[in-house]
């Protein structure tokens, strides 16, 4: 256990056995960037300009702030089982492979990076999405696993819902440049817009007063078979319709 109190590592880090109590680990201070590696970290804090480099596959048990710096996980595993802090300038820059989060606060210009790989969250009972920044874009995919609010305009190459539900809080924004699935549900939320790339999702509730669904990009997409205010479809190569269920719009087509 870490009694409560602040470790310093100005170096590189590899966790042998788990790293327990109240306190946290610090990376800060280092005249390069922080090598790190193990599966037992508990609360850990990046404030660095050097940032931090996976080496091998990391899990942290309990809050993971990024201050200041990037942390980057190359094709590595992250997990975070707790609350993902990333303050204004700083930033989490991802890659293919598996990573995982709960809670995430992110400020300001703060920001997670990456064109590659699939981020999953996944808090039990439900997560949040909270902070100052004005957007999220993520350059990869995101798969929600657990409930979650999405209270900023949230971007992704593509995006599933598989056992929960998702809800484009009011009045926000939501893109999909390519397919949202999965087996759960997402809602609209009265004022939203969804962009969408091509729609095979479980459960789409898209009757709320105001909320638009737009059906955009190159490729060919699918509409879900269901009810909506306003659908918009600007397809260049066409769609397919749901064979298995009627398309009603209440407003405008």
């Amino acid at each position: 256990a870490d009694g409560g109190v602040t470790i310093t590592v100005k170096g590189n880090s590899t966790m042998t056995g788990p790293h327990t109590g109240t306190g946290k680990i610090l990376f800060t201070g280092g005249s390069a960037s922080h090598s790190i590696s193990g599966i037992g970290y508990n609360n850990v804090e990046l404030d660095d300009i050097n940032g931090v480099t996976q080496s091998a596959a990391t899990t942290v048990n309990g809050t993971f702030t990024i201050t200041t710096g990037t942390w980057t996980t190359g094709a590595l595993a992250l997990t975070v089982n707790s609350m993902t802090t990333i303050q204004s300038g700083a930033e989490l820059a991802l890659a293919s492979g598996s990573k995982k989060i709960g809670d995430l606060t992110i400020n300001g210009t703060g920001a997670i990076t990456g064109s590659t790989g699939v981020l999953t969250f996944q808090k039990p009972g439900g997560g949040t999405i909270s902070g100052t920044a004005t957007s999220l874009s993520l350059g990869g995919s995101a798969i929600f696993t657990t409930d979650y609010v999405l209270p900023i305009p949230f971007t992704t190459s593509a995006l599933a819902v598989n056992g929960a539900t998702v809800t484009n809080s009011t009045n926000n924004t939501t893109t999909v440049n390519g397919i949202l699935s999965g087996t759960g549900t997402f809602t609209q939320n009265p004022g939203t817009t969804l962009n969408v790339g091509s729609i095979s999702i479980t459960t789409l509730n898209a009757i709320a007063t105001g909320n638009t669904v737009n059906l955009t990009g190159g490729a060919t997409g699918t509409i879900k078979g269901t009810s909506y205010v306003d659908l918009n479809i600007n397809k260049s190569t066409g769609i397919h319709a749901n064979a298995s269920n009627f398309v009603n719009v209440a407003g405008n087509v």
